[in-house]
């Protein structure tokens, strides 16, 4: 199992992140907000990571997911995916899974 997935499987158990929604039209929980909490929540790893692109915004709807692509210092890529777990008015919360290695 390559380094970061060794250290990032231990961060990723019990991760989960509130966010506040966007207020006009459908509620999504913004591309942005989602990368930075994947950057805070896996950037100690030993492979730093250098660059998060998530596709768009993250429905806030209970089940929706979102991938998110992590290049690390080294050139490797990972992938990780956004859950929604829970909405509560104009909070969402949602879970990263581990990333796996694409590259």
């Amino acid at each position: 199992m390559p380094k970061m997935s060794r250290l990032l499987v231990l961060a990723v158990l019990a991760v989960s992140a509130a966010l506040l929604l966007t207020a006009c039209g459908e509620k999504t929980i913004s591309k942005s907000t989602v990368e930075q909490q994947i950057k805070a929540k896996f950037g100690g790893s030993a492979e730093k990571i250098t660059d998060v692109a998530c596709d768009g915004d993250l429905d806030a709807k209970v089940g929706k997911t979102q991938t998110c692509t992590i290049t690390t210092s080294d050139h490797k890529t990972y992938t990780t995916t956004a859950t929604v777990t829970r909405v509560s008015g104009d909070t969402g919360y949602f879970n990263l899974s581990a990333p796996k290695q694409t590259s």
